[in-house]
């Protein structure tokens, strides 16, 4: 949440400091509010009676322990990355030949595949028979017996 926070500022024109200290202003307490309903959901497990309070304790105190350590995480080491590490994006047009190269590749993928889901849904009828006939077949395997798989192999003695 901070890091896209400060990414969303420094899209907006803020310095790297300004984008993550404006960014802790508005997610402090929201980051705050999920740690402790995090803690609060699964704390109480780990001190359910019986048989399955003692199977659920490891599993609530490690999330609680979790949480925590990501919500402290979150408060204070993701800021400071941000302030540090974060710049304006360059524009697709002044990157790097092999990224260039690869966004064009990536746009004709995207463009056929989303060609080939219209037509899909286009034809939405067809498909369901064809998933249909996909589960018969499936189906229809599974319950053919192999020879090989089927007899039980035992070891002569």
């Amino acid at each position: 949440m901070v890091v896209e926070g400060a990414v969303h500022n420094i899209e907006k024109g803020m310095s790297g400091r300004e984008a993550a200290s404006t960014a802790m202003r508005q997610l402090f307490g929201p980051t705050v509010g999920i740690t402790l309903v995090l803690m609060s959901v699964f704390l109480p497990a780990a001190f359910l009676p019986g048989l399955t309070g003692r199977m659920y304790a490891q599993f609530a105190l490690v999330i609680a322990a979790t949480a925590l350590l990501s919500g402290i995480n979150a408060v204070t080491l993701k800021p400071t990355q941000s302030a540090m590490w974060l710049r304006p994006a360059v524009p697709p047009e002044r990157r790097n030949v092999f990224y260039r190269a690869f966004n064009r590749a990536y746009e004709r993928v995207e463009q056929w595949y989303a060609s080939l889901i219209a037509r899909m849904v286009s034809r939405s009828g067809l498909m369901v028979a064809l998933a249909l006939a996909l589960i018969a077949f499936t189906g229809y395997g599974f319950s053919r017996c192999r020879p090989a798989f089927c007899r039980s192999r035992t070891r002569a003695t």
